[in-house]
């Protein structure tokens, strides 16, 4: 709710720094969209030597009247991509689609501008692991398909992909990968 309201401080529930840590990093987990944020700063309250309370201060990138006219250029581009596919399609055509669209469209460039989140993917077309994993789970909640961003090591490098539930079953999307610009191709 801070992070989508744009607030500047808001109090959470635990006093934990690790705890605020998992909840942030699933949020955007669950949230490719977050282009306007990137980190957190928190403040602890005690009482002598007990920490009775901590708010939660996102960092945003952008003032929120410039994430609004970017979000209206990204959503006028996602309409554009996803026309090509029927809403009623199964699940496993439209993350077909998706990680196809994707990879014909965009472009792997490690020096591409906001290559951390979907503004490089959608408005600039061209990106890196994050911006395909956060574009492509983006893309998959737009038709109905739930999807997280998952992040960890691929061959001793950081990483992020997908995994998504198709009728059921959870599997992984890779659409970096998939990439021939990557794969050097």
């Amino acid at each position: 709710d801070a992070i989508l309201k744009n607030k500047e401080s808001v109090a959470v529930s635990t006093t934990e720094r690790e705890v605020l840590d998992n909840a942030y990093n699933a949020v955007n987990a669950d949230y490719g969209g977050l282009f306007w944020v990137s980190g957190y700063m928190y403040t602890q309250h005690s009482r002598g030597d007990n920490i009775i309370g901590m708010d939660f201060s996102p960092s945003y990138t952008m003032e929120q009247s410039k994430r609004e006219e970017i979000q209206a250029q990204i959503d006028s581009r996602v309409e554009e991509l996803l026309t090509g596919i029927p809403t009623e399609a199964s699940d496993y055509k439209k993350v077909k689609y998706v990680f196809e669209t994707l990879i014909e469209q965009v472009d792997y460039n490690p020096d591409a501008e906001n290559n951390q989140n979907i503004i490089s993917v959608f408005i600039g077309k061209k990106t890196v692991c994050q911006g395909y994993a956060d574009a492509t789970q983006y893309l998959l909640w737009q038709l109905g398909v739930s999807s997280i961003v998952v992040t960890g090591l691929a061959g001793g490098d950081n990483h992020a992909w997908n995994l998504a539930n198709l009728d059921g079953e959870y599997y992984y999307i890779d659409t970096t990968w998939g990439n021939t610009h990557f794969l050097g191709e």
